[in-house]
């Protein structure tokens, strides 16, 4: 009931602020993904010899699909065209739905297709004085702690409503248009925004695959250490939920 209330609050604000015709409550945005490839590579595995061999930054391209009470977040297919040493969780497809924040995530675990439910991580958010524009929008810089010990820096744009962002990241009194987890050197930013009607039918990504909980993935996570031959800090904290 609590989480209910604080999503009623937030868009009942977004509406207070924003007043205007310009405002946007439904529409795509267009995101790109960095990630150092150099640092999820670190490890007695890869040689700097072999690491070399790749970018130190590898980009990945997401649209975001949202109303007023869900969002997907889908990935490009060009990232299926990346010839890449290490799995970077670039084919993730991302349904939240904002009523209760339950999500459901498709997911590439090691050649495999996984679906897991569950519900979004609240963050602790602190909106601070800075401001940035991305892609064309004004934003506030907000910084949160997520899953307990890391750092998140947050832009959140008040004319953009839905209090959404890339993935399962919410809860800010309007859309995350950047997002960065500086301990994981891995950011999130939009590069462009689309104030259109998005047909209902775009939401549904359920499928045949079977679905497990949080608690089952992330055992699935810790088993398979054995066979990850990167950064452990990067793969805990970016591959669990």
């Amino acid at each position: 009931m609590k989480i209910i209330m604080t999503f009623v609050f937030l868009l009942s604000l977004n509406s207070a602020i924003c007043q205007n015709e310009n405002c946007i409550n439904e529409g795509k945005i267009e995101f790109v993904k960095t990630t150092n490839l150099h640092f999820v590579m670190e490890g007695d595995y890869f040689t700097e010899e072999i690491t070399d061999k790749y970018p130190k930054f590898i980009k990945s391209k997401f649209t975001l699909y949202f109303n007023s009470k869900e969002s997907l977040f889908k990935p490009d297919i060009e990232n299926t065209s990346q010839i890449l040493p290490i799995e970077l969780n670039d084919l993730d497809m991302v349904y939240l739905n904002l009523n209760d924040t339950a999500f459901r995530v498709t997911k590439r675990f090691y050649q495999t297709r996984l679906q897991i439910l569950g519900k979004a991580i609240e963050i602790k958010w602190r909106i601070t004085n800075e401001k940035k524009y991305i892609a064309g929008f004004e934003c506030t810089r907000a910084n949160g702690i997520y899953r307990d010990s890391i750092y998140t820096v947050a832009f959140f744009c008040s004319e953009i409503t839905p209090p959404l962002g890339p993935l399962t990241f919410h809860g800010l009194p309007g859309m995350i248009l950047g997002i960065s987890l500086p301990s994981l050197h891995t950011s999130w930013y939009a590069t462009r925004v689309y104030n259109t009607t998005i047909e209902k039918n775009t939401f549904n990504n359920k499928n045949d695959i079977p679905e497990m909980s949080i608690l089952e993935y992330n055992k699935k996570v810790i088993e398979s250490l054995q066979t990850w031959h990167g950064n452990v800090y990067w793969y805990l904290n970016s591959m669990k939920m």
